[in-house]
């Protein structure tokens, strides 16, 4: 059985220059996502762009809506603390 695997530019937050990063640091599709997280793929976008002011919160929730198809303004309140505290 063969899976195929769901490209970033068909996941919800996930526009050119989030997958232009995701693509830099290895994410190529939702399954790298997956297996990276999203508080490691921030971390590794910082680190490829220390110059950048990159948005941990913006980047955190982008992610985490984009694994679970759900827009980053809406994630419950409970996701969000979480992440807080992971990032944190």
């Amino acid at each position: 059985m063969v899976f195929q695997k769901t490209d970033l530019s068909t996941l919800v937050n996930i526009g050119e220059t989030l997958e232009k990063r995701l693509n830099e640091i290895g994410v190529y599709c939702k399954e790298d996502l997956e297996k990276v997280g999203p508080i490691e793929a921030w971390r590794r976008i910082k680190r490829k762009h220390p110059d950048k002011p990159i948005s941990p919160r913006y980047y955190l929730f982008s992610l985490q809506g984009a694994l679970i198809n759900m827009r980053r303004t809406e994630l419950p309140q409970y996701m969000v603390s979480q992440l807080r505290v992971e990032l944190d």
